[in-house]
């Protein structure tokens, strides 16, 4: 095999050969070298298109050194290789074509002692781009930064190239429409240059290749579906939702991984495997949201009576979005897959099919799955390999076949092979064309052991192996390498490796010839001695000898004659070797050496220490065969100004070179411009091509020589080009100064940028906002500076669709005077900025009086709304209603601005009601909140929209610790529970907190007489706490096990067009038997409360707790479950008047009657009250 053939054609045939000859692989199953080899045997050569080229076949023959050489071609192969060859005569070397690495071989092709350089470069570099992504790019400023980085340029003479994107000078991008209209084919321009040589010859060491890139049509509106183009971590639309399903633009689609071989056996078995084993992939959405289901199927017959294929379509979809008409969120796909016909093909007309009975079922109703009767296909044996070479006796290839055979069956583990002998089956041997080699057949025999003794033909198999064996009267054994030197004692004389089994003579090889001929024939001697490789599988004792069999004196093709001794073994005789069959090897070499007379003057062929014409001096002026050169390292791209710029640069740039004179005794003289030697190149700017002479003179040697220089010239006025970023900044003194990229040549200011993926989709609530996220995250780039400083952003008027001028200065060039405008770069970049509505405010509260039992005196507060001051709203269920009506009410104070800088729209305002409860209280079948309802209410066309709110006046602690009087002298209570009731300790310590327990209206000394005059005392009922479930619903407590009370916060979330928010949030406690009623023992305890503890009679009995206790209560629990929530829509400019409910101003309040105590007596007495009082409006 030839692994690779160069592009390029080889200079010569022997070029070819030698090529073929190192790089040729032999390969061989069983042979590998040195054994393996291969020899050059015959070429042909024919003409091809181009006249400078042949195309040459170059024949190969490879063999295994161990065998014997067969009319059969068993051992050896002959191989042809074709390679394009330059046809070095008669076309002479002018007429060669450029070819890549022809001056670029480490060879002085030119004769000036520079090897490589930019004379001899005779190919431009290259630029590959090494793949093309198969999604279009969105902007072209995306595809410009994918070929700044992918790129690659390649050259074979320099490694220091230059790779510009665009723009380019006087190259555009141009774009085409595609039949997509919202693409387009965008070719972008890309320069490489060599940077040793760019200025010498545009043609040869700059290159421009264009490569053409799909583009996103900035015009289009609608995307092409791209996977992913939607779902890529960004608001593409600008909702504030990321990936969502309106970004989403490429259906889900269904994969089915492998299909079994074997059919199925029924169709549902075949839809089990497909819903077990189908893949749904989307670049949006992952199970479980994706997914997919059965659809219909349907079946069609086959060649096969047995066999029917069976058509399965499964749809599927993205459970996150709706299912459109379109089909952009469900896709059906149908999936093919043969099923066997049960019916009404009988099972005895079915095939034994391996795996039929086996398959984990009772196939025949016997109460056993898979047993020796469903059992239907033997097992088999297999053999893996056979090996290459002959067994050397019977005994080998039987050990072989027990080492090896494998037993297969679809039902059976436990399988007994039994190898030979066999009871009445012999194995045969037959001859073979090789009389040394015969084939032997071996029988083998496998054994399903649950089963043998049933059926032999179902449960025990015969296999017969052929394999070669040697013939045991053979005698002789081909020689191979190596063969005999295996660290086994071959020949039974108890010596390893031997003399006696050495069987393969030593060789020599050569790695390498030079390309270039040998100097002298003894050159090409040392050569050899230097560098030939000798070999032999057995003896280090080797010995070389190298014989000429070619004239000395005048050979170019000189034959060398190579022996190789093995000296360990060799036998000698009068100084010859007599066994050299087995010790010794011959081969000859073909070298070229130059001719003694064809001596061209070379560079440095004079200059070479050496008194060459035996004057008794070295190196003089007799043997400098070469006149010195002047060469420009570069040209500038640009052209100069005027003819004396170009003249000063020839004077500072130019470079003389002389391989025998030192460069001090070298001078040079710039000669003025010859005569009508303009010539106009390009009209405009109008730019000449201009020769100027050059004289450079060896002093040394009084020789002169005359050069010319052509250079670009701008004619008349300098017409300044265009900046280009890396124009001034290239690694050259382009104004020479001596300073390298200095200011003076920085033509292109710093570039401010700003990634788009950086800006929020929410516009900034302020200008100071939008500079700071500016600030922050503009990228600041320059093609020379690293340093930059003063980054500055402007101060736009107050605006919405505010303009903002970024600036900032390059550190190195703030201070030039010269260049003002070089130092700073600038940008401008449109941000939205929508300031917050000033003064927006929330107010709520509830039209529902206070809880009377929890604080009496609201029944004194003659008029709504209550309660007051941001005071939690506490209800209590008198009659067991499900939901209650709290009588919510919020109101917005949007203000009105007429300020036209600052422009508001209040029509736009969102707002959400949401009910958060620190308890949970779930449905037993659907698992949703019970707790609360939101209703959205509007009076009338006229009115802005407002949430009516019910919620649960129910508790997790309800009904499970009530208290209640217990008449002493009635016996009534548990001696238990009375014990509970009187702990006196507990009074007495908590009697100092009776003065704080009246100031929140709770008047405990009052209390205490009454119930002393009363006789009576206080007993509880109590409950062990747990999570309980009423009505197959589920009520989960607060996470804070301490916390016996319901609260919940209804929030009130306004949203401005400016995504601003703003919070405001009223609450509500529930008063229930397992909190504020039915607690009192627990609150005694903990709170030290005094025995006087007021308690207000109504129906039944109650405790309940201070504020102070309820506040604290409420700062404690955790209000985090969302039980319901409405958004509606806030319009300022409709009615937004609260219209309040009408309540009686007087104490009676739902047909309740509240006490005050008698000042004398303390005797509760009812307060009189007129239902309509006098109002006296001078009084605050």
């Amino acid at each position: 095999k030839l692994p690779y053939v160069p592009d390029d054609p080889f200079k010569t045939r022997e070029d070819a050969q030698t090529f073929l000859d190192a790089n040729l692989c032999a390969e061989d199953d069983c042979a590998a070298p040195p054994v393996l080899q291969f020899e050059f045997t015959t070429t042909a050569c024919n003409t091809t298109d181009n006249p400078n080229i042949e195309l040459c076949a170059f024949t190969y023959r490879v063999f295994d050194g161990r065998c014997a050489i067969s009319e059969e071609g068993e051992f050896d192969s002959s191989f042809t290789f074709n390679v394009e060859v330059y046809i070095t005569s008669p076309i002479p070397t002018t007429d060669l074509v450029a070819l890549r690495g022809l001056g670029c071989d480490g060879i002085d092709n030119d004769l000036d002692c520079l090897i490589d350089e930019c004379d001899e470069d005779l190919v431009p570099p290259t630029l590959k781009l090494p793949y093309v992504p198969d999604d279009p790019f969105k902007s072209e400023a995306d595809a410009i930064a994918f070929l700044r980085e992918n790129l690659c340029a390649e050259d074979d003479c320099a490694a220091n190239l230059l790779i510009i994107v665009p723009p380019l000078p006087n190259i555009n991008i141009t774009c085409i429409p595609t039949l997509n209209p919202d693409i387009q084919n965008c070719t972008f321009p890309a320069r490489v240059t060599d940077t040793r040589c760019r200025d010498e010859d545009a043609g040869r060491f700059t290159a421009v290749y264009r490569f053409v890139l799909e583009v996103v049509n900035a015009a289009a509106i609608s995307l092409v579906p791209l996977r992913g183009l939607g779902c890529d971590g960004i608001d593409n639309d600008y909702d504030c939702l990321v990936d969502e399903c309106d970004e989403d633009l490429v259906p889900p689609t269904l994969k089915l991984p492998y299909v079994p071989d074997d059919p199925f056996k029924t169709r549902e078995d075949a839809q089990t495997f497909l819903d077990a084993n189908l893949c749904a992939e989307d670049d949006c959405a992952a199970p479980p949201v994706l997914q997919f289901e059965f659809t219909t199927t349907a079946c069609n017959t086959t060649d096969n009576p047995n066999i029917e294929l069976c058509a399965f379509t499964y749809r599927v979809f993205d459970g996150r979005c709706a299912i459109s008409e379109e089909g952009e969120f469900d896709s059906s796909f149908t999936f093919n897959v043969e099923v066997y016909i049960t019916s009404p093909i009988p099972t005895t007309d079915l095939v034994a099919l391996r795996g039929l009975g086996c398959d984990g079922i009772d196939n025949d109703l016997d109460c056993l799955i898979d047993e020796c009767d469903e059992d239907l296909v033997p097992p088999t044996l297999k053999l893996p390999y056979v090996p290459d070479d002959p067994f050397k006796s019977e005994a080998d290839a039987i050990a072989f076949l027990r080492e090896n055979l494998c037993a297969e069956d679809d039902c059976a583990a436990n399988l007994l092979i039994i190898v030979p002998p066999l009871p009445n089956i012999n194995i045969t041997c037959i001859p073979t064309l090789n009389p040394d080699i015969q084939n032997c057949t071996f029988p083998a025999r496998v054994t399903d052991t649950r089963c043998r003794d049933e059926d032999a033909g179902r449960f025990t198999a015969v296999y017969r192996f052929v394999l070669e064996v040697v013939n045991a009267a053979a005698i002789s054994l081909v020689p191979l390498r190596g063969l005999g030197c295996d660290g086994i004692d071959n020949d039974n004389d108890c010596v390893i490796d031997e003399c006696d089994e050495d069987v393969v003579p030593p060789s020599a090889k050569l790695p390498y010839v030079p390309d270039d001929p040998f100097k002298t024939y003894d050159d090409a001697l040392t050569f050899l001695e230097q560098n030939l490789c000798l070999e032999d599988d057995c003896s280090d004792f080797l010995d070389l000898a190298i014989v000429g069999l070619s004239d000395n004196t005048s050979c170019t093709t000189c034959l060398f004659e190579v022996t190789v001794t093995d000296l360990r073994c060799a036998e000698f005789d009068n100084g010859m070797v007599t066994n050299g069959a087995v010790t010794q090897s011959e081969r000859t070499f073909s070298l070229e050496v130059a001719r003694p007379m064809d001596v061209v003057f070379l560079r440095g062929y004079g200059c070479d220490g050496i008194d060459n014409n035996f004057d008794c001096l070295i190196d003089d002026c007799d043997e400098d065969q070469v006149p010195p050169t002047a060469k420009l390292p570069y040209v500038p791209d640009d052209p100069f100004k005027n003819t004396s710029l170009a003249m000063a640069f020839l004077e500072d740039t130019i470079c003389l070179e002389d391989d025998c004179t030192p460069a001090e005794d070298l001078t040079v003289n710039i000669d003025d411009l010859v005569p009508d030697s303009c010539i106009e190149i390009v009209p405009f700017p109008p730019t000449l091509e201009c020769t100027f002479n050059v004289t450079i003179r060896d002093n040394r040697c009084n020789v002169t020589v005359f050069e010319s220089f052509i250079l670009e010239v701008v004619e008349n006025a300098p017409i300044v080009p265009d900046p280009v970023k890396f124009q001034g900044c290239d690694g050259v003194d382009n104004d020479f100064d001596c300073v390298v990229d200095e200011c003076d040549e920085d033509q292109v200011p710093p570039t401010i940028s700003l990634d788009k993926c950086c800006i929020p989709e929410k516009p900034f609530s302020s200008i100071e906002e939008a500079q700071q996220f500016l600030m922050d995250h503009v990228e600041v780039t320059d093609d020379c500076a690293f340093e930059f400083t003063n980054l500055t952003v402007s101060d736009p008027s107050p605006c919405t669709h505010c303009v903002f001028e970024v600036t900032v200065f390059d550190n190195r060039c703030i201070d030039n005077a010269t260049f003002p405008a070089q130092p700073m770069g600038s940008a401008n970049f449109t941000l939205d900025v929508l300031e917050a509505i000033p003064g927006i405010n929330i107010t709520c509260g509830f039209f529902t009086p206070q809880d009377d039992l929890y604080d009496k005196h609201y029944g004194h507060k003659k008029c709504p709304p209550y309660p007051e001051d941001g005071e939690i709203l506490v209800i209590n269920n008198y009659d067991y209603n499900e939901l209650v009506d709290v009588e919510f009410w919020y109101q917005i104070d949007v203000p009105d601005t007429t300020d036209p800088e600052k422009p508001t729209d209040p029509s736009k305002l969102d707002v959400c009601v949401s009910v958060f409860s620190n308890e949970l209280e779930l449905d037993g079948t659907t698992m949703a909140p019970t707790m609360a309802a939101l209703i959205k209410t509007q009076e009338s066309p006229s009115s802005v929209q407002r949430a009516r709110v019910l919620l649960s006046p129910n508790s997790c602690h309800d009904e499970f610790a009530l208290p209640f009087f217990d008449d002493a002298s009635k016996g009534k209570g548990s001696k238990k529970d009375s014990k509970k009731g009187s702990n006196k300790d507990s009074s007495k310590d908590s009697s100092k907190d009776s003065s704080k327990d009246s100031s929140n209206g709770f008047d405990g000394s009052k209390r205490a007489k009454t119930s002393k005059k009363d006789g009576s005392k206080f007993s509880f009922q109590s409950v062990p706490e747990y999570e309980y479930s009423c009505d197959s619903g589920i009520c989960l407590k607060d996470k804070n096990k301490k916390i016996k009370t319901r609260f919940y916060n209804i929030q009130i979330v306004v949203t401005d067009e400016a995504c601003n928010e703003f919070v405001q949030t009223c609450s509500v406690a529930v008063a229930t038997g397992g909190s504020y009623y039915g607690d009192y023992y627990h609150d005694r305890q903990l709170h030290e409360l005094p025995d006087s503890y007021e308690f207000f009679s109504y129906g039944n009995s109650y405790g309940y707790k201070p504020k102070n206790l309820l506040a604290a209560e409420y700062e404690q629990a955790k209000i985090t479950n969302c039980v319901a929530e409405l958004c509606t829509e806030w319009d300022p400019s409709l009615d937004t008047t609260i219209h309040e409910p009408h309540y009686p101003c007087n104490n009676n309040f739902g047909g309740y009657i509240f006490y005050d105590n008698d000042p004398e007596t303390g005797a509760a007495v009812a307060n009189e009250t007129n239902v309509d009082p006098v109002v006296d409006e001078e009084t605050p």
